[in-house]
């Protein structure tokens, strides 16, 4: 079974690398200096498309391989073609315990059943340290930086599905920021 991946790789371990360039595209940042003027520079992340895999990587050569939790995760997604991690956002601070959390689209996922091939969904992760290392602990207890998607139980994360056939829920994601003053900050869910 293939199944699709994306990686977070930690800002403080890619500080002062130098930018090398990608394969395919990129996304380049941009910062607000101490002054307040906006700075260009070169991107901390890069953004690379490649097959069913959106990777984040280091803007200099990273083995894969050498990811294991303290300086970086393996989101997994739940099955082959589902693209998961083609539309990935913060989250912002959905849960109110003042840690950001990410936020993961799999359109292509069909929820419960082939039925539904293509309602989509997407993935809530809560974020922190030790919710990273539970989940990373999930089913095996080995702690390797691997985390599959559909170990999210209502505590680390939640699964958002899509409701019908071809809905494409997940398409895109992103933090709407705290809309209705409740104190938690909000989502946004693309669909066809």
């Amino acid at each position: 079974m293939r199944l699709t991946h994306w990686l977070v790789l930690f800002a403080r371990k890619l500080i002062g690398r130098r930018q090398t360039s990608p394969r395919h595209w990129r996304r380049v940042t941009r910062r607000q200096g101490a002054d307040g003027q906006r700075q260009s520079s070169n991107p901390l992340l890069t953004l690379e498309r490649l097959e069913d895999r959106t990777l984040l990587s280091a803007p200099s050569p990273l083995e894969l391989s050498s990811l294991n939790g303290a300086n970086g995760y393996i989101f997994e997604g739940i099955d082959g073609g589902d693209y998961s991690g083609r539309s990935v956002s913060s989250a912002g601070d959905v849960n109110g315990d003042g840690l950001d959390d990410l936020l993961i689209g799999a359109f292509g996922a069909d929820p419960g059943s082939p039925a539904r091939g293509g309602a989509g969904e997407s993935y809530l992760v809560f974020g922190g340290a030790a919710n990273l290392a539970l989940l990373d602990d999930a089913v095996v207890a080995n702690r390797d930086g691997r985390i599959n998607l559909a170990d999210l139980n209502g505590t680390t994360g939640f699964i958002l599905e899509g409701i019908e056939s071809g809905d494409f829920s997940g398409l895109s994601v992103a933090s709407a920021g705290d809309v209705n003053g409740d104190g938690f900050d909000d989502l946004l869910i693309g669909a066809k």
